[in-house]
């Protein structure tokens, strides 16, 4: 398998378990959706676009963004 398919096979999965977060309160959702959606704007420039739009007008997602992105590109070797 491709990097970049396990790359989205991952993302994916993170997505879901951030759904599943949503609505069960042991799991945190929301870290859970920023990492998928940060693994799959690896892949797509359109979603990395609009989620740097929106961390940029969201201070302290921001700071967590870049953490996590610069984490995961560090990972992947992005």
């Amino acid at each position: 398998v491709s990097q970049s398919r396990y790359e989205l096979i991952l993302a994916i999965a993170f997505i879901v378990i951030g759904i599943l977060g949503m609505v069960l309160p042991i799991i945190h959702g929301t870290f859970f959706l920023l990492i998928g959606i940060i693994l799959f704007s690896f892949e797509s420039p359109y979603v990395e676009k609009k989620m740097l739009s929106f961390v940029s007008r969201h201070k302290k997602i921001h700071e967590i963004y870049v953490k996590i992105d610069t984490t995961l590109r560090r990972w992947f070797g992005r």
